[in-house]
């Protein structure tokens, strides 16, 4: 589920929340765009989202290994 509008190139988080009871059980969900904390990733992980699309926050984030380690981490716990 994309949360970036791709005519106006917003993003918008809510959009995945409203949308994920559309994703059939038997479909890997997928959030892409939009997150920025660690919060977030846990927030769609909680929705039923499975994995995240992360490529933007991870090229800008001043310690991409760290941040892999932090969301690794705490996937496994």
């Amino acid at each position: 589920m994309n949360s970036r509008n791709l005519k106006t190139l917003e993003v918008d988080l809510r959009v995945c929340d409203a949308l994920i009871a559309r994703i059939p059980p038997r479909c890997v969900a997928v959030a892409e765009s939009g997150m920025h904390t660690v919060d977030d990733v846990r927030r769609l992980s909680r929705a039923g989202y499975r994995a995240v699309l992360i490529g933007e926050w991870l090229m800008t984030h001043a310690d991409p290994a760290g941040l892999l380690r932090e969301l690794t981490e705490g996937a496994a716990a």
